[in-house]
């Protein structure tokens, strides 16, 4: 699907009718990542936010944060420790990073992944605090998923790359 609309540069609020409909197949009947998905691109598609909280950090959510691998996700960003804030989101040429790191961490890595699950842009921040500019114009047109890793702590969301 993103290839079909890179392709013909469209967004994804220009889905053929075929195409909302197999999402829509994929978000109700569908399992596990693509149902995820296939909801958020549905969601962007529409013009409504994307919120899914789940207890498996390996599932890219929006705006979740997760400690440890059997944790149920219950508090918000902010009392964990990690900030981060993505901007402009949808971003064209460039996006800016604003994160603060847990007490004690010093680096985090930022890792960039395509709807199909293929990470396509991966880097390091260092210093507990601070801004990081991440040049868009080689990573096409699309939603992409983004998580940010610091010690035990893991904070993922979507971004919007026009």
């Amino acid at each position: 699907m993103h290839e079909s609309l890179h392709e013909t540069q469209r967004s994804v609020k220009q889905l053929t009718d075929y195409e909302k409909a197999m999402l829509e197949d994929m978000a109700e009947n569908g399992v596990g990542g693509s149902q995820l998905m296939a909801r958020s691109i549905l969601d962007e598609s529409r013009g409504t936010p994307t919120i899914i909280i789940s207890s498996c950090p390996t599932i890219p959510t929006y705006g979740a944060t997760a400690r440890g691998e059997s944790e149920e996700i219950t508090e918000p960003t902010s009392d964990r420790g990690l900030k981060v804030e993505v901007s402009p989101n949808p971003a064209t040429s460039s996006v800016e990073i604003s994160y603060v790191l847990p007490e004690k961490e010093k680096t985090a890595t930022f890792v960039l992944t395509n709807t199909l699950g293929v990470n396509v842009l991966t880097t390091e921040f260092e210093g507990n605090n601070g801004v990081a500019t991440i040049n868009l114009d080689n990573i096409p047109s699309g939603i992409y998923f983004y998580t940010v890793r610091s010690g035990d702590d893991v904070m993922t969301g979507k971004l919007v790359v026009e």
